[in-house]
This record gives structure tokens, C-alpha cells and sequence, in this order.
């Protein structure tokens, strides 16, 4: 009876081990672990995590670190590690009293799950792990609250898992973003409300955008993820249409911005 009753203990420890890490919690992604106040990060769960000479990296196609309340922005989490090929991750947004901002909504290889505290929670699937050269991108949209302007902090954690099948030598990494919403005044929500046409948009690098201007318009400008302005175009009085060069940019994503009297618009372009 004992060597049946410490077998049975044995089995019992064995599939808590092994359910340590294949779990849905790790395997599938794990919430509350983005390292935001009140949380803990990846390393709660992978041991001696600590170190590595990775990273992960934040961005998104913001300008100048502002966002405009209920726009959508792509987002990215990179996560690198040399001869690492499985990866995760765990990210929130939240205002400045660490309640939810926004809206997550997850793209190809993670998902959104409700989290401790109430929070918002975009993380990995089980079938989304697996990187490629050491690297590993999850891209996903953020829609921006429309009742706050205040500044909003994402925080991730990120998981460069060495494939030995336990949770031990793996590296976590985390990282933060920081934008700030900017109001709109009538004067904007009416410019906004305005269609303008950027055409082509993709364009290839090298040639001519078309661009059809608001009522108004003074300037328009090409500025990249940073806030760097690499196009400006002063618009003549009662012109309707200018051609904007892209001779200058590289393959990537930027912001076209028209200044007018009335405000600015922005429009997200993409070089090819």
C-alpha cells in the first residue's frame, strides 16, 4: 500500500511538473505577466530568466509620441534573441491611474483575454510562438480612447524561450511606451471629418504621390515613426491638388500631415 500510495505521489508531481510548462497558461500565453504595476512579468513562471543580450522593442506609428482619441494605430513587438526560436509575449495598456486605455485587438500569432485587475491583455497563442532568425514580431492594432487625453504606458514582457522543454535558462525581456493624447478641438473634428485622397498609397519609392487637399491647406509634410520630417511641401492659395515626391524615403511606413487653417490631418502612407 505505501509503494502504491508514493507511486501515485510521484505521477502526481511528475504532471505538475510537466503541466509547468505546456500549460495553456505558458503555451497559450499568460496574462497579468507584462511587468505593469501590480504584475509580475514572464519570469515569475521561467527561472533564472534574468540577463541575455536580446531585447524587445515597442512601436508604433504614432507621431510624436501623440495619439488622437478613437483613431487605430499598428503596433509592433519585436523580440530578438540570437539562436532563440520560440517566443512570447504579455502586454497592457493603461492610463495614468493603471485602468485600461484603449482598445487591443489582437493580429496574426496572439490573442486578447481578459486579465487581473480588470485589465485588457494581448499575449501569444500556442501556435504563434515560433520565430525565425532569432526574431520574432507580433503586430496588432491599439484604438485609442475618445474620453482621455492623458498619457497612456504599454508595458510588455517578452519570452525567449530555449526549447529545452522546461521553464529553466529561458531570457524575459520588457520594455515600455509612452504616448499622449492630444484634444480636438471643433475646428479639428471638422477638418477630420473632411475626405482627403492620397493615391497611390502603397506607392513605390521614387514615385509621384497624388494628393488631394482640404479646403484651406498650407503645408504638407511626410514625417516618419520618429516625429522626423523628411518631405515638406508649401500648397498655394485655392490649390486643390499637389504631386508629393518620395525620391528621399525608403521602404516603411510614415505619416503624411496637412496643415490647414482650420488644423491638421493625418493620413498613415506606406513606401514600397
Amino acid at each position: 500500500m505505501k509503494y502504491v500510495f508514493t507511486s501515485i505521489i510521484s505521477i502526481a508531481l511528475l504532471f505538475a511538473a510537466y503541466k509547468g510548462f505546456t500549460g495553456t497558461e505558458n503555451t497559450s500565453g499568460k496574462t497579468g505577466a507584462s511587468g505593469a504595476p501590480g504584475e509580475v512579468t514572464c519570469a515569475s513562471c521561467h527561472s533564472g530568466s534574468s540577463g541575455g543580450s536580446g531585447s524587445v522593442t515597442l512601436t508604433g506609428d504614432f507621431v510624436n509620441a501623440e495619439y488622437t482619441g478613437g483613431q487605430t494605430y499598428n503596433m509592433s513587438v519585436v523580440i530578438a534573441d540570437a539562436g532563440i526560436s520560440k517566443f512570447g509575449f504579455n502586454l497592457v495598456a493603461l492610463k495614468a491611474d493603471d485602468t485600461n486605455a484603449g482598445s487591443l485587438t489582437a493580429g496574426t500569432g496572439s490573442q486578447v483575454l481578459p486579465g487581473p485587475m480588470s485589465r485588457q491583455n494581448i499575449t501569444h497563442t500556442s501556435a504563434g510562438t515560433a520565430g525565425a532568425g532569432g526574431q520574432k514580431t507580433f503586430n496588432f492594432t491599439w484604438t485609442a480612447p475618445t474620453d482621455y487625453n492623458g498619457q497612456v504606458t504599454f508595458y510588455v514582457a517578452a519570452n525567449a524561450a530555449n526549447g529545452n522543454g522546461g521553464t529553466s535558462g529561458d531570457r524575459v525581456y520588457t520594455s515600455t511606451l509612452q504616448v499622449t493624447g492630444t484634444a480636438i478641438t471643433s475646428l479639428d473634428a471638422g477638418i477630420q471629418s473632411q475626405q482627403w485622397v492620397v493615391f497611390p498609397n502603397p506607392v513605390i519609392s521614387g514615385n509621384v504621390m497624388q494628393v488631394s487637399l482640404v479646403s484651406g491647406a498650407n503645408t504638407v509634410s511626410i514625417v516618419d515613426m520618429q516625429g522626423r520630417t523628411l518631405v515638406r511641401m508649401p500648397v498655394t492659395k485655392d490649390t486643390d491638388k499637389i504631386s508629393v515626391p518620395t525620391s528621399t524615403l525608403e521602404r516603411g511606413i510614415y505619416i503624411m500631415k496637412m496643415e490647414s487653417e482650420s488644423g491638421v490631418q493625418l493620413k498613415r502612407i506606406q513606401v514600397e
